[in-house]
């Protein structure tokens, strides 16, 4: 049983939750008619199936039947009452990725509006409810117990859903007639084995020696997912030293630990991974394919897709997309929204991303591949529209960003041995540490050194945009989309030499050549300064936009 709790600003609560199942109330069903219920209770779930109460009351009808009890004049919960709420399953589809509703390959859920369910500073206050639920199995042939069946049953779901709503993310007027407000709440249901109704979900559960993943239909929850944790999983498992980000301040001061169970569910919910893949045993080189190219999202610190850690503004847009849409002219929700846009507001921030390219936060709102720096320095380029979240505070120390340029360069490494044989080739171990530190090398000349700033809006849409450099890598494997061949003999020389779009190195080179001619210069060793970059610099300003004037800026 929901309810909107007025001394709690107004969150969406469950009425006298279980003690082990909080996710239901602890309120005696036997007949149909409930008498123990909160004086606001909005709405009922049972058996997966939603009922609403609003205005409506029993009355006689051809499914009235006195013999049975049946009540004239109760308050009645309507399994779809049109008139005060909304209702869509979404299962991932390429139509909800194209719509941004749901990141790709992600959500298995249903949203659920409910119409004025209170009233605050003469607002009427509605709520958004995300639900999810899934059957958990103990895997014995992957080392699962009965117990880890009973830490995610009465608390894996709730942690996550505890971490997920715990900035109590609230949705407001944008633009509009109907000002008005909306609470969000993620609400995610453990079935019990024989009863409650379909599941979206098999979660199988093992023990900690492997990890943890999720599909719409299924999933794989190790052991101790369900629960904070103060180190990064490894194999096996709990070794190593705790998390650093352990003790990393959020916009609102907040601290979290590691929680995994939050972070599949959020695939659950729609959610995209925002974290890179590298080469195998390259850490931090970016191996070749990526969920989405560019993945701006990854320098964000301590957020939940990429490091289990705490949630952000722009994870609950796919909801705001969802809500203005069925608030249209002909939509669903017309008469009750009106055709009011909303925006995202916690504690002093407002996400809101207004224009139709924006919309879908895994898109680039605009790029432009094999983008030349020069006739044989190439890249492909990513622009990222960021709404004012907690990340855009937060890249780097006093700027607030409305926008990420991710420079992508795709560079295949080819290890060659001295012509004559006489130094050994470079092994597996060492052509992995030479890449690494070649990443690194650029991470040192170009890692949060830029942005790009509009000299000609102050309020462009595009206004302050960081500049990420983004080298991304393959090892003996050309492809279509490869910018440089970059060959590295080991023979121990700081050789080097460029034939178009090929650079052949000695293996004790000076990583800032390559670096430089990677991003257009064909001399030096000195660090790349914001004039070396001013192709860059051209492009945004003349990209598909209005021909706007900006500077590149050292940070």
């Amino acid at each position: 049983m929901l309810y909107l709790d007025k001394a709690d600003k107004y969150k969406v609560k469950i009425y006298k939750p279980k003690t082990n199942e909080t996710y239901f109330s602890d309120v005696e069903y036997k007949k149909n008619l409930i008498t123990d219920y909160h004086s606001a209770a909005r709405a009922i779930i049972f058996c997966s199936q939603f009922y609403h109460i609003f205005d409506k009351r029993t009355k006689t009808g051809t499914d009235f039947v006195y013999a049975k009890k049946h009540i004239i004049g109760a308050r009645a919960a309507l399994i779809y009452d049109k008139d005060v709420s909304g209702r869509q399953a979404l299962k991932y589809s390429q139509a909800h990725f194209d719509k941004g509703y749901l990141g790709d390959g992600c959500g298995n859920i249903e949203l659920h509006y409910l119409h004025a369910c209170e009233v605050k500073d003469s607002k009427l206050v509605g709520a958004l409810i995300i639900y999810w639920s899934g059957r958990f199995v103990v895997d014995a042939t992957k080392g699962g117990v009965a117990l880890d069946k009973t830490h995610f049953v009465q608390e894996g779901m709730q942690n996550a859903m505890n971490r997920m709503n715990a900035k109590d993310y609230q949705l407001e007027k944008h633009s509009g007639t109907y000002d008005m407000i909306v609470k969000t709440s993620i609400f995610f249901e453990a079935k019990k084995d024989t009863r409650g109704g379909k599941h979206k979900c098999t979660v199988s559960l093992r023990d900690d020696t492997g990890g943890s993943s999720i599909s719409p239909t299924s999933a794989t929850y190790r052991s101790s997912a369900y629960q904070d944790e103060a180190k990064p999983f490894k194999s096996p498992y709990g070794t190593g030293p705790d998390d650093p980000l352990n003790t990393y301040a959020d916009y609102d001061g907040s601290t979290t630990q590691r929680l995994v169970a939050a972070h599949e569910q959020g695939h659950a919910s729609g959610w995209d991974d925002e974290y890179v893949y590298y080469l195998n045993g390259y850490d931090p080189a970016t191996r070749y394919k990526q969920y989405y190219e560019g993945m701006p999202y990854v320098i964000d610190k301590i957020n939940l897709m990429s490091n289990n850690h705490a949630t952000r503004m722009r994870n609950f847009w796919g909801y705001v997309n969802w809500l203005t849409d069925y608030g249209k002219t002909g939509k669903p929700l017309e008469n009750m929204l009106k055709g009011t846009k909303f925006k995202i507001t916690f504690k002093d921030l407002n996400f809101q991303l207004n224009k139709t390219k924006y919309k879908n936060i895994y898109k680039s709102a605009y790029n432009k591949k094999n983008y030349a720096i020069t006739a044989n320095a190439k890249c492909n380029l990513r622009l990222y529209k960021l709404g004012d979240d907690e990340y855009a505070h937060d890249i780097t120390n006093n700027q607030v960003y409305n926008g990420i340029l991710v420079v992508v360069t795709y560079i295949n490494a080819k290890f060659k041995r001295d012509p004559a044989h006489v130094i050994p080739r470079l092994t597996a171990i060492q052509q992995r540490q030479w890449l690494v530190d070649f990443e690194k090398r650029v991470i040192l000349m170009l890692g949060n050194k830029f942005r790009l700033n509009c000299t000609s809006d102050a309020n462009h849409d595009f206004s302050n945009v960081f500049l990420r450099f983004m080298p991304h890598y393959t090892v003996n494997t050309a492809h279509a989309d490869t910018h440089f061949t970059l060959e590295v003999t080991k023979d121990n020389t700081n050789s080097f030499s460029t034939t178009g779009s090929t650079i052949k190195v000695g293996s004790n080179c000076d990583s800032k050549k390559i670096i430089r001619y990677i991003y257009g210069k064909t001399t030096g060793t000195a660090n790349l300064a914001a004039g070396d970059l001013s192709k860059i610099k051209d492009w945004i300003a003349h990209n598909d936009q209005t021909g706007e004037s900006y500077s590149i800026v050292a940070l």
